[in-house]
């Protein structure tokens, strides 16, 4: 299993590497940081945690695990959902102004997703073996946490040496 404050810190250095991927890529352009990076226990916690911050946050929830055995050990595997959102105005709904920002959220969740994927992102969270992200399933959000707009990813983690019993 993953521990939670382990998970917080790879969420903190995910949006740091995230925006610096970004920075470096867009030079000319100003500068994009995550006003917040928030780790909620479950989903529901993210409205009370977000409430009403400003600017992009990173926010997930802490993965549980799915335990299986198989052979003399235990094989665990975490879903893990993570969230690079904006608040958006009700007046600027349907606007170029809310389209530019999904589009900001799409290229800073493109940096995400290429980290995630890339080899050794999860040395910090991993306990025992090596754990890798074969897939990741990437969806646009509206209004969801009390009114936040942008983009989401899930995947599995699973722990590839698993528990020994």
């Amino acid at each position: 299993m993953i521990q939670v404050n382990r998970y917080r810190e790879f969420l903190v250095e995910l949006a740091s590497t995230v925006a610096q991927a970004y920075n470096d890529e867009h030079k000319d352009e100003p500068m994009v940081r995550f006003s917040e990076v928030v780790a909620a226990m479950e989903e529901g916690q993210l409205v009370t945690l977000l409430k009403d911050r400003q600017g992009i946050v990173m926010c997930g929830n802490v993965p549980g695990s799915q335990l299986t055995y198989k052979g003399g050990h235990v094989d665990s595997e975490a879903q893990c959902v993570i969230f690079i959102l904006e608040k958006s105005p009700k007046d600027r709904q349907g606007t170029d102004w809310e389209f530019t920002r999904y589009a900001l959220m799409q290229e800073l969740m493109s940096k995400l997703c290429e980290i995630l994927l890339g080899k050794d992102v999860f040395d910090l969270l991993c306990q025992s073996g090596r754990m890798r992200v074969e897939e990741l399933t990437v969806e646009p959000e509206y209004n969801i946490y009390g009114g936040y707009n942008g983009w989401s990813v899930g995947f599995r983690l699973p722990d590839g040496k698993g528990v020994g019993i």
